[in-house]
């Protein structure tokens, strides 16, 4: 075992400088780059939203999500009166004729039948910080 540790260390000590100071670099620049993409992606759901792009919520059944877990809804915003205003379709049907405006898409809220909800970057809708439903891009 000993014999074996000493081959370790001699041959990490053959490694030139330039290895060490890349794989130092990798280290410190790799979690920035990590971030910047989960960054990214965080503004998928919110970027659709927010311009007008609709996106579709489904609910799990047993959830207390307040809607039918086989129905899916086509959720779109547009702005009036500097204010978000939402478009709602159960199951491409359209839910009601007056548009609501009192959630905030760039703020990860929704609300979908008079209902408020948040959703996360990868699109996992809450009620009340409980998992209920999941968003997807049509």
């Amino acid at each position: 075992m000993a014999r074996l540790r000493e081959r370790l260390i001699e041959q990490v000590r053959r490694f030139p400088a330039t290895i060490w100071v890349l794989i130092a670099c990798s280290i410190l620049v790799l979690p920035g780059f990590a971030r910047a993409m989960l960054q990214n992606r965080a503004s998928e759901f919110r970027m659709h939203l927010i311009h007008g792009e609709p996106v579709v919520a489904r609910f799990v059944c047993g959830t207390d999500s307040g809607l039918d877990c086989r129905d899916s809804f086509t959720i779109s915003y547009s702005m009036q009166d500097s204010r978000y205003c939402e478009h709602v379709a159960r199951n491409g049907t359209p839910v009601n004729a007056a548009s609501r405006c009192d959630s905030d898409p760039a703020r990860s809220g929704l609300c979908i039948a008079g209902m408020l909800y948040t959703y996360d970057r990868v699109g996992v809708v809450s009620r009340d910080s409980r998992y209920v439903g999941q968003l997807f891009l049509p």
